[in-house]
């Protein structure tokens, strides 16, 4: 299973689901989801083993909410990718 990240929100005191993030590319064992950081109405999402060519580089999703859906603005990935860059953990 690739992963998943869920979206609460807070709406008069009731925290209730508002959105499921997936990955544009999903594989078994990208681990989607490993991190998550937010900042108002954008999510950042690691994928710690996500492919860049041949290898488990690590990649970084990030989601961005236009007031009513949330949508992929942007995949970041290393430009030195290898096995051991492990790019997306701290």
């Amino acid at each position: 299973e690739s992963g998943s990240v869920t979206v609460y929100r807070r709406i008069n005191g009731v925290w209730t689901e508002d959105a499921r993030l997936f990955s544009d590319s999903p594989r078994d064992g990208d681990v989607f989801g490993y991190r998550v950081a937010i900042d108002h109405e954008r999510i950042a999402v690691t994928a710690l083993q996500d492919d860049v060519g041949e290898v488990n580089a690590g990649s970084v999703h990030v989601f961005l909410y236009d007031g009513s859906t949330w949508s992929l603005e942007a995949v970041i990935v290393p430009n030195d990718a290898s096995n051991d860059c492990r790019f997306a953990s701290p």
